[in-house]
C-alpha cells in the first residue's frame, strides 16, 4: 500500500521533472560564474525584479484556476483545481518566490540571495506548462459528468449528432485516463457511457449510430483497462455492455449484438491473459447474452457460443460453473429475459453444435 502511494505521488510530479533538472542546472552555472562580490545595485534590481514577475505570474495562475473552475459549472470544482496538491504547491513556491528577495533586499544578503531567488523564479517559470497541463487534465475529468448529463439530455430531444459528439469527448478524456491509470475516472466514464447506451436504446426513436459508437468504445476501453490491469474498470465496462447487449437482442439488432459480443470476447481474453478477477463478470455477462439472443435474436447464438467456448479455455472449471450461477441470479432479475431460455442455450452450448 504504501509502495502504491508513493508511485501515485511520483507518476502525479512526473511532469515536474525537467523543472527540477533546468533549476539545477540554473543553480550549477551561478555558483560557478556568479561572482562572490555581487554588485549591490545590480543586486537590488535583480531581487526586486525577480518579485514583481514572479508576483505577476502567481495573479495569472490564479486567474486561470479560478477561470477554469467557473468553466466545470460545478460547486465543488474549487476543491478539485485550486485546492489540489499541485496548484497548493506551486502557489507556495511562488510566495516564497515572492516574498524571500524582499527579505534578501531588507537584510543585504546579496550573493546568495540573488542565487536562491534565480533558482525559485527558474523553477516556477518552467512549472507553468505542467501546471497548465494538470489543469486541463482535472478540467476535463470533472467535467465528465456533464458531457453525459449533456449527452442524455440531447437524446432527450431527439440530437443523436450532438450526442455522438459528447461521448466522442468521453471516448477522448476515456483513453488518456485509462493510460494514466485513473481507475476511478475510467470507471465513471464507463458507467456514463453505458448510461447513454441504455438510455438511447429505451428511447422510441432508432439511434443506431449512437449504439454502435458506445459499443466500440465500451469496447475498446475495457480492452486497454484489461491490457493496463484496471480490475475494476475491466468489471464495469463487462456489466455496461451485457446491459446494452440484453436491449438491443430485445430490439433484434443483429450487427450491433455482435459487436458487443466481440467486444465481450476480446476483453475477457485479455483479462484472463493479465489475470484479473474481472473476466467472471465477462463470463457472466456473455450467458444472459445466451439466454437474451435464445429468447429474441437466435442467429447470433452462434456467436455467442464460439466466443464463451473461446473464453472456457482459460477459466478453471470451478470459476465457470459459479459464473453461470451467477447468470441465473442476474435473469431472475430482469423482467425481460426468462430463465428457461438460458437453460435452452445451456443445452446447445453442450450439444454438439449444431445451430439455430
Amino acid at each position: 500500500m504504501q509502495n502504491r502511494y508513493v508511485k501515485n505521488i511520483f507518476d502525479k510530479f512526473k511532469y515536474y521533472r525537467l523543472s527540477i533538472i533546468i533549476t539545477i542546472a540554473v543553480l550549477v552555472i551561478l555558483l560557478i560564474r556568479y561572482p562572490t562580490e555581487a554588485c549591490p545595485d545590480n543586486a537590488r534590481y535583480i531581487l526586486s525584479a525577480i518579485s514583481q514577475s514572479l508576483a505577476a505570474l502567481l495573479a495569472l495562475v490564479f486567474t486561470i484556476t479560478l477561470v477554469a473552475a467557473q468553466m466545470t459549472r460545478r460547486y465543488t470544482a474549487m476543491d478539485e483545481i485550486i485546492f489540489r496538491s499541485e496548484t497548493t504547491a506551486l502557489m507556495s513556491a511562488y510566495g516564497i518566490g515572492i516574498i524571500l528577495p524582499v527579505l534578501m533586499l531588507k537584510f543585504g544578503f546579496w550573493y546568495k540571495g540573488v542565487i536562491v531567488s534565480i533558482c525559485i523564479a527558474a523553477f516556477c517559470v518552467f512549472s507553468l506548462f505542467p501546471f497548465l497541463r494538470g489543469v486541463n487534465t482535472t478540467l476535463k475529468e470533472i467535467g465528465i459528468a456533464n458531457l453525459v448529463e449533456e449527452a442524455e439530455e440531447a437524446l432527450y430531444l431527439g440530437f443523436e449528432a450532438k450526442a455522438i459528439h459528447r461521448v466522442v469527448e468521453l471516448e477522448e478524456i476515456g483513453e488518456d485516463v485509462v493510460k494514466r491509470r485513473r481507475e476511478e475516472r475510467a470507471v465513471q466514464i464507463v458507467n456514463g457511457l453505458a448510461s447513454i447506451g441504455t438510455e438511447a436504446l429505451d428511447n422510441n426513436k432508432k439511434f443506431e449510430k449512437l449504439i454502435l459508437r458506445v459499443v466500440k468504445i465500451l469496447s475498446r476501453m475495457g480492452l486497454q483497462a484489461a491490457n493496463n490491469k484496471l480490475d475494476n474498470a475491466v468489471l464495469h465496462v463487462g456489466e455496461g455492455l451485457k446491459d446494452i447487449g440484453v436491449k438491443i437482442a430485445i430490439k433484434q439488432w443483429t450487427s450491433e449484438m455482435r459487436s458487443v459480443i466481440i467486444g465481450l470476447e476480446r476483453i475477457g481474453s485479455s483479462a484472463a491473459e493479465n489475470g484479473l478477477n474481472a473476466k467472471h463478470s465477462i463470463v457472466i455477462g456473455l450467458w444472459v447474452l445466451g439466454a437474451a439472443v435464445k429468447e429474441y435474436l437466435p442467429g447470433c447464438a452462434g456467436d455467442v457460443k464460439r466466443s464463451l467456448k473461446k473464453l472456457e479455455e482459460n477459466i478453471d472449471r470451478e470459476l465457470w460453473n459459479s459464473c453461470f450461477v451467477k447468470a441465473k441470479d442476474q435473469i431472475n432479475q430482469i423482467d425481460a429475459l426468462e430463465i428457461k431460455y438460458l437453460y435452452e442455450f445451456k443445452e446447445y452450448y453442450d450439444g454438439d453444435g449444431a445451430s439455430y
